[in-house]
């Protein structure tokens, strides 16, 4: 019974869930590059919205790069989003440095120009855009945490790894907003 409620909450999840491209074009890196989001010659570009400072995003941050290590040779850019307005670029390298996500583009959403666009609600949460701008995926990397405070080693599920797989496949991602569990991203207010 439970899994049959985890499923239709997982489904419901979906009617939130823009369909058509997200216009988002060319961002700034903290490094002062200019990238574009959507990359018609990639599969896909993975987003991860993280911040420096939440305990649940930095102890994915080995997972994000293993996901990146192993999927960035199988044609698909990652890019780290931080959704703060009080982060400087300084501090954003720093993080990226200090939990070796630093081969990952990192661009500072103080607006967030690109969280209005793909919606994610906390940090740790992934998002996949296709090359012509659709979103394919967004929500969370694994089932590591059910619920603050309850994590495990062994998740059930890896709800990012399966999407990409599905890519790779030339098949539709099968979920493709699953919610996650994390920080809330802060207003901007």
């Amino acid at each position: 019974m439970v899994a049959f409620l985890a499923t239709i909450a997982l489904l419901s999840a979906q009617t939130d869930f823009p369909t058509r491209a997200l216009g988002i074009g060319y961002v700034q890196t903290v490094e002062g590059n200019s990238i574009k989001i959507s990359v018609p010659n990639k599969k896909a570009t993975v987003l991860f919205f993280i911040t420096v400072d939440c305990p649940i995003a930095n102890r994915y941050a080995p997972e994000m790069a293993r996901i990146a290590k192993e999927y960035a040779p199988k044609g698909f850019a990652f890019i780290r989003v931080y959704p703060e307005k009080i982060l400087t670029s300084e501090m954003v390298v720093k993080h990226g440095k200090d939990f070796n996500l630093d081969t990952m583009p990192a661009i500072i959403d103080s607006k967030h120009f690109i969280v209005d666009k793909i919606r994610p609600t906390v940090t740790p949460e992934a998002a996949i855009v296709a090359g012509d701008g659709r979103l394919l995926y967004r929500g969370r990397i694994d089932a590591a945490y059910m619920d603050h405070g309850r994590f495990t080693d062994t998740p059930e599920r890896r709800d990012l790894r399966e999407a990409l797989a599905d890519i790779l496949s030339n098949k539709p991602v099968r979920l493709r907003n699953v919610p996650a569990v994390g920080c809330d991203i802060p207003d901007i207010n």
